[in-house]
């Protein structure tokens, strides 16, 4: 069914940008007064710019007063990462999915760290199949005089070891220990 156009009770101003304007053509204003529109333009613009930037400080700020009087949670990001027979977690009727990040308030934070950490706990006690896919494998092995090769040892049990360059300048003499 096709329709007329529409009549509008007021009167609407849309001004949509073009490209067959051209600034350089001979209007009948001076340099001076071309001049000082171009300004007063300028100037509303940054107004403009300002009162955006204002009303998104005040938003922030709102949003940090409300969660430091206890009037609202804190917002975390929160990655998903959930043992490998999930794919998802449902929240309230919110899906949660695998390897995306979101941002959600506090208490849903936690629910979701606690659901994350129960699924490697059933994964190690069900077998840990995936549990160590990430980690490098250290090879840690007895030697034929009774040594122990590779194993971790209390320093870099957690952190990885930092290496710094030798002091001496002479490359070739600080790899081969001369």
């Amino acid at each position: 069914m096709a329709r007329g156009p529409k009549s509008f009770d007021r009167h609407v101003d849309v001004v949509l940008p073009t490209d067959d304007v051209d600034l350089d053509k001979d209007y009948l204003l001076t340099e001076e007064e071309k001049q000082e529109i171009e300004d007063e333009v300028r100037a509303e613009i940054e107004a403009a710019r300002i009162a955006v930037e204002k009303a998104a400080f005040r938003k922030e700020l709102k949003r940090r007063l409300r969660v430091e009087a206890g009037l609202e949670h804190a917002q975390i990001q929160v990655t998903i990462d959930l043992a490998g027979h999930s794919s998802k977690i449902v929240l309230d009727g919110r899906e949660y999915h695998q390897g995306f990040s979101y941002v959600v308030p506090k208490p849903v934070y936690e629910t979701l760290a606690d659901i994350m950490q129960r699924t490697w706990q059933h994964e190690g006690t069900v077998g840990g199949a995936n549990r160590d896919e990430y980690r490098k494998p250290r090879h840690t092995v007895v030697s034929n005089d009774n040594q122990v090769v590779n194993a971790p040892s209390r320093q870099n049990r957690y952190a990885p070891k930092v290496v710094f360059p030798a002091q001496n300048t002479n490359t070739r003499a600080s790899l081969h220990g001369e």
